[in-house]
């Protein structure tokens, strides 16, 4: 976890991918981290072909936990013919989904550089709208949320929002 461009450049850089890959494990213990965070907007881009085959945790428990986080987790997979196409994009399309994130796919290396850039754009633009539940609202379970736009002149818009979220438990608050 860092924002020194060239600690992320030489990383992404010093290793080959391949061998075992535990995308769920990784994710979840991302989002952990996120909780610490002192910064309202929180975001996490996970860089995968979406491939899982070392977590300890099921890609339901990442879906879930995504769903109970605050953060908006963008997804990048490159189209990797070294992989032999074996990556499951559908899961990185669920991820950036219940989070309002969006799930990005690149032929190309030119392509993820496009992607993060923006992601980037995204993050700085973007909204992010409050909300309380009702008192006695604090029951620890997921709860569905639909937001509309209207604008006049311009009818209804399209807003990239979370399906919903998750109230903390009534022994505890946020």
């Amino acid at each position: 976890f860092t924002a020194s461009h060239r600690q992320i450049e030489a990383s992404l850089t010093r290793f080959q991918a391949g061998g075992l890959s535990a995308v769920y494990d990784a994710v979840i213990a991302a989002l952990d981290h996120l909780d610490h965070a002192t910064h309202q907007k929180q975001v996490l881009v996970v860089l995968s072909d979406g491939k899982d085959n070392a977590s300890r945790h099921t890609k339901a428990d990442m879906l879930q936990r995504a769903a109970a986080s605050d953060a908006i987790v963008y997804t990048v997979a490159k189209n990797d013919a070294t992989s032999g196409g074996a990556g499951d994009p559908g899961v990185l399309r669920r991820l950036a989904e219940v989070t309002g994130g969006v799930a990005y796919f690149a032929a190309t290396e030119q392509d993820v550089v496009r992607h993060f850039e923006t992601i980037a754009r995204n993050v700085r633009r973007g909204y992010s709208i409050g909300y309380e539940p009702p008192s006695g609202g604090h029951d620890g379970r997921f709860h569905t949320v639909k937001v509309d736009v209207r604008v006049p002149g311009r009818g209804t818009l399209r807003a990239r929002t979370r399906e919903g979220y998750v109230t903390p438990g009534p022994d505890r608050t946020r």
